[in-house]
């Protein structure tokens, strides 16, 4: 098993005998928004999502960063990217201030969850209002 330098990055040997990287801040940044999470088994994949999670984590730390859509792999960020696209750009004004005003309700109420974690039920509620 290569020795990992990143911060943050534990390398672990699965039962197949792979090795898993995962990322996990210290608790003290738990208000950070970010969430611990699996890189999976590709090492300069891993390496680079880890290097992203950091640079988020620094500029929170260092009150560079206010904005939640600048941290990668939430809600907020992904609402961002859609709105960097050729296929929203290519909407009609009107629909596209209509499509930001909605992206802005879903960025205020869960912004700062990752992406990865949401399943359709929870879509659901947040058009509905409910928890979930």
């Amino acid at each position: 098993m290569v020795a990992i330098t990143v911060k943050y990055v534990l390398a672990k040997q699965l039962s197949d005998g792979t090795t898993a990287y995962y990322w996990n801040r210290l608790r003290v940044y738990r208000d950070c928004g970010l969430r611990a999470e699996a890189l999976g088994q590709d090492i300069a994949r891993a390496l680079k999502r880890a290097n992203e999670l950091n640079a988020a984590l620094d500029a929170w730390r260092t009150g560079q960063n206010q904005s939640k859509a600048t941290v990668p792999g939430t809600v907020a960020w992904l609402c961002g990217q859609y709105r960097a696209t050729e296929q929203f750009k290519s909407k009609a004004r009107a629909t596209q201030r209509g499509y930001r005003y909605s992206l802005g309700y879903i960025e205020e109420d869960i912004g700062a969850l990752p992406f990865r974690t949401m399943q359709r039920r929870h879509a659901r509620c947040v058009v509905r209002g409910t928890e979930g």
